[in-house]
């Protein structure tokens, strides 16, 4: 109708492994309150591909027992990793000049993949066969964004927005070990602490005339800490991801229709720490430059 919209789409993947076809859908709807507000809702499902490594691995490594080795090898029948995702969005034209964007969501990952000790040998005192596995842990993320359109004249425009969110790990394993091998393994809940509480964005733009712009853009994140196979204990100092604000700017002076300068900052504040486990610490980039069309 002329208020009513509904989006619908449907996909279906036919995999060899594992010999199973995936559905992934998209069902959205909006609906004009008026002219001034809007009210949106979106269920959707998403899976990953399938694997080579997951499904096919097969590393064979000796040990000094002759003919004992230790086998790595993947799993034909994995459950693909899949997404389910409820989103509830408003919108308000609140003034001429300033629009308003509320959306709230639900997500939740299933079918986790890993690989697992699946036999160990008592006579050496290890493990002797791996083999991927889907993982019985469930990610549950709820969050809201809230986003603001500000464009007062043709001169100036103004877009923040910032997400808040709290994910939760439903049955996550106290070791990667078939509970045949592991009599002490348990299953927890808690929140999870690797992903950002609070992320945000924004982007400036300044155009008092026809020759020179000002553009500022950047993002702000909370502090958390991130995982790798290669830190067991979580202890790492790597792995602590401190919060960061990081802002960008741009100026630039067109002289003629050909011909412009500019000067280019990036994370100006210099703020060097890591935003991603083990990456190097990049701190602030100034630029001065020219460009010219021949045009």
């Amino acid at each position: 109708t002329e208020k009513w919209r509904v989006l619908a789409a449907l996909r279906a993947d036919k995999f060899s492994a594992p010999d199973d076809t995936y559905l992934a859908y998209e069902f959205a709807s909006t609906y004009k309150l008026n002219e001034k507000n809007l009210v949106r809702v979106a269920v959707t499902r998403s899976n990953s591909g399938s694997f080579i490594g997951y499904n096919y691995l097969n590393v064979i490594v000796p040990t000094p027992v002759p003919g004992l080795n230790v086998t790595q090898t993947g799993n034909t029948n994995l459950n693909l990793f899949t997404v389910n995702m409820i989103e509830i969005g408003y919108r308000a034209q609140l003034t001429k000049s300033l629009q308003l964007d509320i959306d709230v969501f639900n997500q939740r990952a299933e079918n986790f993949t890993e690989i697992t000790a699946k036999e160990f040998n008592q006579m050496i005192g290890a493990v002797t066969a791996y083999q991927f596995s889907n993982l019985p842990t469930t990610a549950t993320q709820n969050g809201a964004t809230i986003g603001l359109n500000f464009v007062p004249n043709d001169k100036i425009q103004f877009k923040p927005f910032v997400t808040v969110q709290e994910t939760t790990t439903e049955d996550l394993p106290s070791s990667l070990a078939d509970p045949s091998l592991d009599p002490t393994l348990t299953y927890s809940t808690s929140t999870h602490k690797n992903t950002p509480s609070v992320y945000g964005g924004y982007y400036f733009n300044f155009k008092p005339g026809k020759k020179f712009n000002v553009n500022l853009n950047g993002y702000y994140f909370a502090g958390h800490r991130q995982y790798d196979a290669t830190d067991e204990t979580s202890t790492s100092e790597v792995g602590d991801i401190s919060g960061k604000f990081l802002l960008n700017v741009k100026a630039n002076w067109n002289i003629t229709s050909q011909l412009s300068l500019y000067v280019n900052g990036r994370n100006i504040l210099n703020s060097n720490t890591r935003e991603f486990f083990g990456t190097d610490r990049i701190g602030g980039l100034y630029m001065v430059g020219a460009s010219f069309s021949l045009r």
